[in-house]
C-alpha cells in the first residue's frame, strides 16, 4: 500500500512538473492545452491533490483508545549495537518513543519505518503483571532477577524516587540516571490498571488461579495455559495474620545488610534475620493489608497471631459394654464398638497411652497462639505455623502425655480401697502416685493441669504461646467401667427396691386411715368405753384397797372382841350383821320369810336363844320322806 500511494504521489508531482515544462512550447497539442485555464487548473488541482494523499498516506496515522502505536525504523539509521534491541537516538529498529490514542502525524513515517499497532496491557483487579525487559544494563553475577526499581520496593526504609515519567517508559527506563534499568525479569510489577508500555522492549505476562495466562509481547496479546508459574495475584495478610517476607536478593539501597544481621535465638529455635531490603527472612513483619509481591523475589509466610486450636482426635475403636437387667434382676452385657475416624482438619489423631497394662486413646484439644514478635524467628527456623506444629509441638505433645499418663501424677491420694485419703478438715490429701487408667475419667482436673504445665514450658521454647489444654472424654476401656457401672446399677435397684416398699407401706397406711376414718364413731364409743374401764379399774383398786384396810380394821376389831367375848359369840354377831344388813338392803326378804313355831326355852346367855331362832329360820326346807312301800 505504501508503494503504490508513494508511485501516485510520483506521477502526480511528475503531471504537475511535465506541465510547467510544456508552458512554454507552443507548437505541440499538450502545450496549446496548457494555455486554456480550466485544462490548466485542473492539471494542477489532479497533481497537488495526489501529492498531498501520498504525502498524508506516508505521514498520518491513527492510534484506537485501547491501542499503542509503536515505530520501527527500516532506514536511515545506523544499525543497533550488539545486544541492543531499542534504539534510542534514531538507529534503525524498534524506537523508544509510542504513540497514544489518535491522530499522528510523521513525515513519511511509512516510507523509511513501519508503524505497529499493539494493545493496551490491561492488568485485571486483584492482580499485578510480571514485567520482562529485553534491553538495559546486564543483571550483576548473582542475581537471576533485576532488584526493585527506585522507589518501588516494599521493604521498610525504602527510598523514594521522584521522576515525572513512568519508570515503565523506555526513555525512561533506559536513559534516566536514577533509573538505569536492568534487562531480564523485573521485581517491580504492573498493578491494577491500564498502562501503555513499549512491547518491544517490556513483556508482560498475568496469570490467574487456575493457571491460565495472558502474554503481551510485540505480537500481541495471546493467552495459553502455563505449566510452571506462579499466580500473579495480590498477596493478601487476613486480619489475626501477620506476613514475614524472605527475600532472594539484597535490593542494594540498605547498607546495613551485613552489619545488621541478627542471630536470634528463643528456646531451641534459632535463626538470622536481616533488616529490610536484604537478602534473607526481614525482621520487620507486615500487618494485615494487601501487598503487591512478586512470587519470583519474595517468599511471604502468614503468620496466624490469633489462637488457633489444635485438636488430636480420632484414629480408634470407641467401644461400649451396655448392660440390661432382667425381670429376675439378674444383668446381660452386650459389647459393641464404633470406629472414630481422623478428621483431615485436626492437628493428628488421638494419643495412645498405656496405663495400668491398658491402651487407652486420649483426644487432647490444645489452644496455642504466636507472639507477632516472634513470628520472624518461627517464621525463619521452622517455616509456617503448620510445620511448626507438625515438626515440633505435635511430638512434644505425644512425649509429654505419654510420660504422665504412663508415669506418676500429683493427685489425690488413695486407700486400700481406692477411695480418696482425706485430712482432718475433710480435704482430700494430695501427692504424687502412679497414674491410674481410671483417673482419666475421675482426676481429670489434675491430669490436665499436669499436662498443661509441661505442654507450656515445651510452648515457650518453640516460641508460641499455649494457652490451654483440655481432655476430651476418653475411651476407657469399657471392662474397667462394667463392674462400677454394676455396682450403681445394684444401688439404683436397691433404693428402688426401698422407695417401692415406702410406698406399699403409705399405701397401706392410707387404707387403714381410710377404713379408721369409717369405724370414727365406733372407735371413739370403744375408746370412751376403754378409759371408763380402766377408771372403773382404778376405783376398784382404790375401793379394794380400802375394803382391805376396812377388813383388816375389822378383823382387829373382831380379834380384839374375840378376846372379850369369845369366839362363839363373835361368830354368831357377826352372822346376825349379816343378816341384818341383807335385809337393809332387800326388804322382800322379811315378806317371803317364813317363820317357823319354835319356841326356844332355857337359860344361858340368850344369844344361844336367838341363834336357835335364826338357824331355825334359814334352815333349808325338810324334803319328806318318801312313803314306804306298801
Amino acid at each position: 500500500m505504501t508503494v503504490i500511494l508513494t508511485i501516485l504521489a510520483s506521477l502526480g508531482f511528475l503531471i504537475w512538473f511535465r506541465k510547467l515544462q510544456l508552458s512554454d512550447d507552443r507548437t505541440s497539442r499538450l502545450g496549446k492545452l496548457s494555455k486554456n485555464p480550466v485544462a490548466s487548473a485542473v492539471i494542477y488541482s489532479v497533481g497537488g491533490i495526489m501529492f498531498i494523499a501520498a504525502v498524508l498516506s506516508t505521514s498520518l496515522f491513527y492510534v484506537d483508545k485501547y491501542e499503542t502505536g509503536h515505530v520501527v525504523k527500516k532506514f536511515g539509521g545506523r544499525n543497533l549495537g550488539a545486544g541492543q534491541i531499542i534504539a534510542s537516538n534514531g538507529e534503525n529498529g524498534p524506537q523508544d518513543y509510542i504513540y497514544g490514542p489518535g491522530w499522528h502525524l510523521t513525515w513519511f513515517i511509512r516510507i523509511w519505518g513501519e508503524v505497529r499497532v499493539l494493545p493496551v496491557v490491561d492488568i485485571p483487579p486483584g492482580h499485578f503483571g510480571e514485567v520482562v525487559a529485553l534491553d538495559g544494563r546486564s543483571l550483576p553475577e548473582d542475581a537471576v532477577i533485576a532488584p526493585p526499581l527506585p522507589g518501588t520496593s516494599l521493604a521498610f526504609g525504602a527510598p523514594k524516587l521522584d521522576v515525572d515519567a513512568s519508570i515503565f517508559d523506555a526513555t525512561t527506563f533506559l536513559d534516566n540516571e536514577k533509573i538505569k534499568g536492568y534487562k531480564g525479569l523485573q521485581a517491580t510489577v504492573l498493578k491494577p490498571g491500564i498502562h501503555r508500555l513499549n512491547l518491544y522492549l517490556f513483556n508482560v505476562r498475568i496469570t490467574d488461579r487456575q493457571g491460565r495466562t495472558r502474554i503481551y509481547d510485540q505480537y500481541g496479546m495471546r493467552s495459553e495455559v502455563a505449566q510452571g508459574h506462579q499466580p500473579t495475584i495480590i498477596t493478601e495478610i487476613p486480619t489475626g495474620h501477620v506476613g514475614v517476607v524472605k527475600s532472594n536478593l539484597d535490593e542494594g539501597w540498605n547498607t546495613q545488610c551485613k552489619s545488621g544481621a541478627e542471630e536470634v535465638q528463643q528456646g531451641r529455635l534459632k535463626a538470622v534475620l536481616v533488616p529490610s531490603g536484604c537478602k534473607g527472612v526481614w525482621k520487620d513483619i507486615f500487618e494485615p493489608g494487601a501487598y503487591f509481591f512478586n512470587p519470583e523475589l519474595y517468599e511471604v509466610t502468614q503468620i496466624p497471631t490469633r489462637a488457633q486450636r489444635w485438636s488430636y482426635h480420632g484414629g480408634y475403636d470407641d467401644c461400649r459394654i451396655d448392660l440390661t437387667i432382667g425381670d429376675d434382676g439378674k444383668f446381660s452385657q452386650t459389647r459393641h464398638c464404633t470406629p472414630i475416624p481422623v478428621d483431615p482438619n485436626v492437628a493428628d489423631e488421638a494419643i495412645f497411652v498405656r496405663v495400668e497394662g491398658w491402651e487407652i486413646p486420649i483426644e487432647l484439644r490444645v489452644l496455642v497462639q504466636v507472639n507477632p514478635a516472634d513470628a520472624a524467628l518461627v517464621a525463619a527456623a521452622v517455616g509456617s505455623l503448620k510445620e511448626m506444629e507438625d515438626r515440633i509441638v505435635t511430638p512434644t505433645i505425644r512425649s509429654i502425655v505419654r510420660n504422665i499418663g504412663g508415669g506418676t501424677l500429683l493427685a489425690p491420694l488413695l486407700d486400700e480401697k481406692g477411695h480418696y485419703r482425706v485430712d482432718a478438715e475433710g480435704n482430700p490429701v494430695i501427692g504424687v502416685r502412679p497414674t491410674r487408667a481410671l483417673d482419666f475419667q475421675d482426676s481429670r482436673p489434675y491430669l490436665e493441669s499436669a499436662f498443661e504445665a509441661a505442654i507450656k514450658e515445651e510452648g515457650n521454647k518453640a516460641g508460641i504461646t499455649i494457652l490451654e489444654v483440655k481432655i476430651d472424654d476418653p475411651a476407657i476401656p469399657p471392662e474397667l467401667l462394667v463392674s462400677r457401672r454394676r455396682e450403681q446399677l445394684a444401688q439404683q435397684l436397691a433404693k428402688a427396691y426401698r422407695e417401692e416398699k415406702l410406698a406399699q407401706d403409705e399405701r397401706v397406711n392410707s387404707q387403714k386411715s381410710r377404713a379408721t376414718a369409717d369405724q370414727q364413731k365406733d372407735l371413739v364409743t370403744a375408746e370412751i368405753g376403754v378409759k371408763v374401764a380402766e377408771q372403773f379399774k382404778v376405783r376398784r383398786e382404790f375401793e379394794g384397797e380400802a375394803e382391805k384396810t376396812y377388813l383388816t380394821q375389822v378383823a382387829e376389831g373382831q380379834k380384839a372382841q374375840a378376846q372379850v367375848l369369845g369366839e362363839e359369840v363373835v361368830a354368831r354377831l357377826r352372822a346376825i350383821e349379816l343378816v341384818l344388813a341383807a335385809l337393809k338392803e332387800s326388804p322382800q326378804l322379811l315378806t317371803d320369810l317364813k317363820l317357823p313355831a319354835t319356841v326356844v326355852m332355857g337359860g344361858g346367855d340368850g344369844l344361844s336363844a336367838a341363834a336357835a331362832v335364826f338357824g331355825n329360820t334359814f334352815r333349808p326346807p325338810q324334803t319328806p320322806p318318801a312313803p314306804a312301800n306298801r
